[in-house]
């Protein structure tokens, strides 16, 4: 008889723990602001971090359902980088990101790159400002050899890359080797760059920005 009492209690709280799991989902649902598309994902990261409304200006989409996505207040001339899921298919939610990247009239080109490392996989993105109208097209060679093209929309360049963790230990390679190289629109080379700050140029500044 008790172990039947103990049953049914058993069976009751495990009812009433499903009930009050089911009322915190559904207070979560629809009680915040559930970003259901990338856009109000966007409009909602640069509200909390109290900038102006930017755009999804450019997303590059990487594996296990990240992107990387470049946000552009087209008023202001501010961009901000951000990571972000969609969530089970259904909703955005972001995974961390740099904000406030103004335009600075010094520098000619830079090699700005970032990395997180989301589901066992390294993700590494280039966004900045290019500051020479003549560059019309460029790419990244990462630290294994592969080239991939860098996006430019505007004056704006954008590249990103999905890497398994464990792929460097399993080939030996080393990170720094990243090289970023630019191109007229004849296809001559006018600027290389390299990520490494100990080893080689990470930036170029205008003749007249440079301090004697």
């Amino acid at each position: 008889m008790n172990g039947e009492i103990k049953k049914r209690l058993r069976g009751h709280l495990v009812r009433w723990l499903v009930i009050v799991g089911l009322l915190i989902s559904y207070l979560w649902l629809f009680t915040a602001p559930i970003p259901w598309s990338m856009e109000s994902l966007v409009q909602q990261q640069t509200r909390n971090m109290e900038y102006p409304e930017a755009e999804a200006w450019s997303v590059q989409s990487l594996d296990k359902g990240i992107s990387s996505i470049v946000l552009y207040d087209q008023v202001n001339d501010i961009y901000h980088h951000l990571f972000a899921e969609k969530f089970a298919g259904l909703f955005w939610i972001s995974r961390g990101g740099g904000y406030g990247q103004m335009f600075d009239p010094d520098y000619i080109l830079r090699f700005r790159m970032g990395m997180s490392t989301f589901s066992e996989h390294r993700n590494y993105y280039y966004s900045d400002w290019i500051g020479d109208p003549a560059i019309k097209r460029m790419k990244i060679q990462w630290f294994d050899g592969v080239e991939q093209e860098v996006e430019i929309k505007g004056d704006i360049a954008h590249a990103a890359r999905a890497i398994p963790e464990d792929y460097q230990s399993l080939t030996g390679r080393r990170e720094y080797e990243n090289l970023l190289f630019a191109y007229d629109e004849k296809g001559q080379l006018l600027y290389e760059l390299s990520s490494n700050t100990g080893e080689g140029t990470y930036f170029i500044k205008k003749p007249e920005a440079v301090t004697p």
